[in-house]
């Protein structure tokens, strides 16, 4: 399979904690790996991927679904039947989300969505083309507010013998 004909990488010199890349008509196959300090979201724009292996039909993002990668989670991408992919990412430091050492663990896969893809699109143009902070700023905390009301599971908070209210 040929390689990617282009990625491209814009880290936000205003925003901390974002970077954005674009991967236009991509057959590079992407061993399995993990990211320890970054969320990964997609947006999948032509052709499509298995984030888990071939093996995991489930995994298939096709044009218009989207995938978030929590930090350490093990996750590949493989072309779909042996087609380019062209996709868009935002990685999100895992520290944007932390809160009282605690981070959320997201839906990996969400298809039919609406809301978020144009959330998605707001971030990603504004951080690839605009020089408005507040604008970056607010598209962020819709975009990330969305993700942590929709799209988390509910954190798991276990109470230490003795602190008991």
């Amino acid at each position: 399979m040929k390689s990617s004909n282009e990625i491209r990488f814009i880290k936000d010199r205003h925003l901390q904690g974002i970077e954005i890349c674009s991967v236009t008509e991509s057959s590079h196959i992407f061993p399995k790996h993990s990211h320890e300090s970054i969320y990964a979201v997609s947006l999948m724009e032509y052709g499509g991927s298995y984030w888990y292996g071939s093996d995991k039909s489930s995994s298939l993002v096709e044009p218009g679904n989207m995938a978030i990668i929590n930090p350490g989670q093990l996750h590949s991408g493989e072309p779909a039947r042996n087609r380019q992919s062209s996709y868009k990412m935002i990685y999100l430091d895992k520290n944007l989300f932390t809160l009282k050492g605690e981070t959320p663990v997201f839906k990996n896969i969400l298809k039919k969505n609406k809301n978020l893809p144009r959330l998605f699109r707001n971030l990603y143009d504004s951080v690839q083309n605009s020089s408005d902070i507040l604008e970056k700023e607010i598209y962020l905390t819709e975009f990330t507010g969305t993700m942590l009301s929709d799209y988390s599971f509910p954190s798991k908070k276990t109470e230490k013998a003795g602190h008991e209210n």
